[in-house]
Order: structure tokens, then C-alpha cells, then sequence
């Protein structure tokens, strides 16, 4: 790879995108180097100053000529940027995250560009369960079955069909500082002790603290063969009931005694969710938490140790601390919001 070619950064605004270039901004041999593709340049500037060489571009647009003049000179990209809203129809997804990173694909391939690295997600396998005794890895074939999992599949396909030297990372729920969204129900109803164990609590949920992320994302940067597909998770077995336990801990809590079904769950979520639409409140609780939630999903990342050197840092007990420093600052403020990495 050329030693003096950009870093291209796309979703660089966003709560993953403004933790890999803060990231990249303390390396000295990337800090000179970074540009930042993204739709409200404003925003960029007030993250990054004049640190970062900043492109406007908005990628469900069809301008593919203000997409290679981004990928000019580029040596390495990091495409981050998509929807992941479970309020947006298929069609949106299927824009955003599928067409506009084919477009970025043969833009990169025009011109040259030497490392795609591709955050992808576990929802490529959200159909599948988990065999008794087995996990899910790279050779298990994908089931998606939300638009967001089915927009990765056609878009992980589409980067291993071109010539491109690839990377393609997996990650399951993101959280840390700024990925709030999908655990606000569970803090509010933390705090008034109203919340459940759904089932029996047993279910395996994987998680990966956003600072692991950014270190598999460095390390995707510099693997020397490329062409490979990684699944990132913290590497931890934990179930319901202990994420429900140790963020009851961090908070300083009991954690909740009590169960409820499954069905009665979902029974629950949609009073919730019309309790909002009487009120005019933006929809809040979506089923796809209580999958996620419910639903038990183990995978192996044995391949990503060896091939990646890809280490997890950041375990539960200390990941759920530090989240809930932050979310104890951001939560009374009302930042709510539909978008969630689940």
C-alpha cells in the first residue's frame, strides 16, 4: 500500500464514524492523511476542525462523479456510512445501504483504490439459531431477515464480486459512549423497577464495546492479505439475565426478579407503541429489540484472533460501567432516537 495515498472515512459524523477518525487522528502516520465523506460537512467541521479534508456527498444520491473525485488518491477507504432505521421501508434501505455502496464500490475500483474495509453486520445471520453445542462463524450461510440484514447481504456479495482487496467486519449490538438507542426502554424501566426478564432469561446476546470496533477497524487498515470476512464480538458468553445484572449493578440497582413471556412482551411493546402514536411521540419501541433480546445467538470469533490478531478489550462488567456513565449524561436530556445497531 502507498505510504502518502488518503484514509477515506464514510459515516464519518456518526456515533461509530466520529470514534474511528477521532482514532485515526491520534496515529501519526494517519493524522495528516484522512478525508471524511459526508452529508452535512458542517457537522465535520465542528468534530474535526480543520484536522480532516472534508468531501459533501450524500450516498443515495446518484452522482457517481462526485463519488470518484472522493475516492481520488485514496488508498485505503472505511465505509461505515448507512441506514439503520426500523421505521424506513425496504425501498430506503435498499438505497441507501445496497445502491450506494455498489456506487462507492466502482467508484473505488476506478480509481485504484488499494483496501475497502466494510462494516457489515451479524444481522446477515439473524435467522439462524444458533445449533445446540455449535456457534455461528464466517462458513455458516447467511439468513437474513430485516431490510438492514438483507441490504448488507447484497451489498458483503457485491464488494466480494469486484476486484477490490476487501475486509469485511460482522460486528452484533455496538455499545458505548453514543450508542444509546435500543437500551433507553431498558434504563427507564430500570429506574421506576419495572423491568423483566423475558423468559427464562437464558438466551445468549452478543455485544461488542465501540472502542473493540474502532481496534478491529485499525487492524482491517493494516492486514497485510485482504479478501477476508471477520464476525468481531466482545468474545464473551453472557445472557439476559447477566446484562440485565450488570446494568442494574452500574446503575447501582437491584436487578429485576421478576419474568414475563415472550408473547406477552410483545403484547406490552405495542401498547407502548400506541401509547406514542396517541401522543404523537416518535415510535420508540420496536419488536426488533425483543428479539434481539430474546433470542439466542452465539458466535465464534476464533477467526478473527488468528487471522486478524483482533483481541477484545472491553468485557461486560467494565464495558456496562463505562455505558452507563455516559448514558446517566445523556439520557435526562431526552435523546431518544428510532436508530439502533441490533
Amino acid at each position: 500500500m502507498t505510504r502518502n495515498g488518503w484514509i477515506l472515512v464514510t459515516g464519518a459524523t456518526g456515533r461509530l464514524g466520529t470514534a474511528i477518525v477521532n482514532d485515526l487522528l491520534a496515529q501519526k502516520n494517519f493524522r495528516k492523511r484522512i478525508r471524511v465523506l459526508v452529508r452535512d460537512p458542517i457537522k465535520a467541521k465542528r468534530l474535526f476542525g480543520n484536522r480532516v479534508q472534508v468531501v459533501s456527498h450524500d450516498l443515495s444520491s446518484s452522482d457517481f462523479i462526485g463519488l470518484t473525485e472522493a475516492c481520488q488518491h485514496v488508498d485505503r477507504l472505511i465505509h461505515l456510512a448507512a441506514l439503520i432505521d426500523y421505521g424506513a421501508p425496504e425501498t430506503r434501505h435498499w438505497t441507501v445501504n445496497y445502491k450506494g455502496t455498489l456506487q462507492l464500490i466502482r467508484a473505488a475500483e476506478l480509481k485504484g483504490v488499494r483496501r475497502f474495509v466494510f462494516l457489515s453486520s451479524t444481522s446477515v445471520y439473524r435467522g439462524i439459531k444458533s445449533p445446540r453445542g455449535k456457534r455461528i462463524d464466517e462458513r455458516t450461510p447467511f439468513q437474513p431477515v430485516s431490510p438492514y440484514g438483507r441490504s448488507k447481504r447484497a451489498s458483503e456479495t457485491a464488494l466480494k464480486e469486484s476486484h477490490l482487496d476487501y475486509v469485511i467486519l460482522r460486528p452484533p449490538i455496538i455499545y458505548g459512549e453514543g450508542f444509546t438507542s435500543g437500551f433507553e426502554f431498558m434504563v427507564r424501566m430500570l429506574r421506576k423497577g419495572q423491568l423483566r426478564t423475558i423468559g427464562s432469561g437464558e438466551n445468549a446476546i452478543p455485544l461488542i464495546f465501540v472502542d473493540d470496533v474502532v481496534q478491529a477497524i485499525r487492524r482491517a487498515l493494516m492486514l497485510k492479505k485482504g479478501r477476508e470476512d471477520f464476525i468481531i464480538t466482545s468474545g464473551e458468553t453472557h445472557t439476559q439475565k447477566q446484562l440485565f445484572s450488570e446494568l442494574a449493578t452500574a446503575f447501582g440497582a437491584s436487578p429485576p426478579t421478576k419474568h414475563i413471556s415472550r408473547s406477552a412482551a410483545f403484547i406490552l411493546f405495542a401498547g407502548f407503541r400506541f401509547r406514542d402514536r396517541l401522543l404523537g411521540r416518535k415510535q420508540r419501541f420496536y419488536n426488533a429489540y425483543l428479539h434481539t433480546l430474546t433470542e439466542d445467538r452465539r458466535y465464534d470469533i476464533s477467526k478473527a484472533k488468528r487471522v486478524l490478531g483482533f483481541r477484545p478489550r472491553i468485557l461486560l462488567h467494565e464495558g456496562m460501567a463505562r455505558f452507563v456513565r455516559y448514558i446517566l449524561r445523556e439520557i435526562p436530556r431526552g435523546r431518544d432516537s428510532k436508530r439502533s445497531k441490533i
